[in-house]
């Protein structure tokens, strides 16, 4: 969808039409809708604050996500809310999980950090081994009835939410694997999901005097009512990929040398998972034909290639599961940071208490990579993305 810069347009995947029906909804069913029953007004405010944040950031300005602040011809969409057609279940208990939605290293741990410095309430996390334990060693769990998940996050340095909160849940999902060929990564909506709801947690061994790491953990999607889809330009996204494998290996210096943190370096290190795993994806049936030319014209085309199915999936799931979802491009940060900081916290119905952690724009990469690889990567995002993930995607598409 593309309108003449400077233009303004409501965005999203509900109608005015549809929009305004709910509300008449949220009315009707507080006078009892026939039903005698009336509804509680933070049930009644809850839905309103949708509608309101729906209309808060569902608009267009011009300009690119460059980090540039300049203006192209080509229009960018503030984060908006993606409505489904049915509200939340209004009897449901408090706190309740919003997901924390990313595809690795797109902006994932400075949005955790701003919402819990903000608010001083503790996010949670899938991943148990990155989460605060109790005095035996055991990660805690933010529902007493769910310990397989999702675990409190920083249970020593934040408060446990009160009252009607959301509490942001970190989740990377699946199809995210580096070192990896097509039958590891490529996933459908159910098993995306799945992997959505899984990850894993220290708890006491079966002697009872350990504690082990647990794999394959999994919640009930019912505890699951909010998500934050993160965005992030692909090509930064990439290369950031990059500065985390070297990261970890920064202590190994057959490593450091082979790969130096520089372009060279990224280059050598996409091109040896790239030579590991093009003739399995040649031979794979998860594979369209005509994308193995653009994945021969480029440095890391795998991870390309999971960048975009991982969107699709992501508004796929969260669409399934019929989850508001407000969708963050983490260029916002820079661009417009208090509209983004208000709106996020907002959709979480979180109070800003605290401090608000100074954001410090990363680098771009776009310079990583030539003209004709920006191209291929383009190419590859047209044609994989749904035309859903398309329209999040699209403000990306520049050379």
């Amino acid at each position: 969808m593309t309108v003449p810069a400077g233009e303004s347009q409501t965005r999203g995947l509900v109608s005015n039409r549809e929009l305004r029906h709910g509300l008449d909804n949220l009315v009707k069913n507080n006078n009892g809708g026939g039903s005698g029953r009336r509804r509680p007004a933070a049930a009644i405010c809850a839905g309103l604050c949708l509608a309101a944040v729906f209309l808060a950031v569902t608009h267009t300005s011009g300009g690119r996500s460059d980090g540039s602040g300049s203006s192209s011809g080509h229009p960018f969409s503030k984060p908006f809310l993606r409505m489904s057609g049915d509200e939340e279940d209004p009897d449901a208990p408090w706190p309740r999980v919003a997901w924390l939605m990313s595809f690795p290293n797109s902006g994932t741990s400075y949005t955790l950090r701003l919402t819990q410095w903000a608010s001083n309430v503790t996010a949670a996390s899938n991943y148990g081994d990155e989460c605060d334990v109790d005095d035996d060693g055991v990660n805690i769990p933010l529902f007493k009835e769910s310990p397989v998940g999702p675990h409190i996050k920083f249970a020593k340095k934040h408060t446990f939410p009160a009252g009607e909160k959301y509490v942001l849940t970190k989740t990377h999902c699946g199809g995210r694997c580096t070192h990896c060929s097509p039958d590891k990564y490529v996933e459908t909506t159910e098993s995306f999901k799945v992997a959505c709801l899984s990850g894993n947690r220290y708890a006491m061994a079966e002697d009872g005097d350990s504690v082990e790491l647990l794999h394959e953990q999994r919640y009930d999607e019912e505890l699951v009512k909010r998500a934050v889809h993160v965005i992030r330009d692909p090509f930064d996204n990439v290369v950031a990929r990059f500065h985390l494998d070297w990261g970890k290996n920064k202590k190994d210096d057959k490593f450091t040398k082979k790969y130096p943190n520089d372009p060279d370096g990224f280059r050598k290190w996409c091109g040896d998972i790239d030579k590991e795993y093009l003739e399995k994806e040649k031979k794979s049936r998860f594979i369209d034909d005509d994308l193995i030319p653009l994945f021969e014209r480029l440095p890391c085309h795998g991870d390309f290639y999971r960048y975009v199915q991982w969107h699709n999936l992501a508004v796929a799931a969260t669409r399934k599961m019929n989850l508001p979802t407000y969708v963050l491009h983490y260029e916002n940060y820079k661009n417009d940071f208090e509209k983004t900081k208000t709106d996020l916290m907002s959709f979480l119905q979180l109070d800003v208490v605290g401090e608000v952690p100074e954001f410090i724009p990363g680098k771009t990469y776009r310079s990583y990579y030539t003209d004709d690889e920006r191209k291929a990567v383009l190419q590859i995002l047209e044609k994989v993305a749904t035309p859903d993930a398309w329209e999040l995607l699209e403000r990306y598409n520049y050379v």
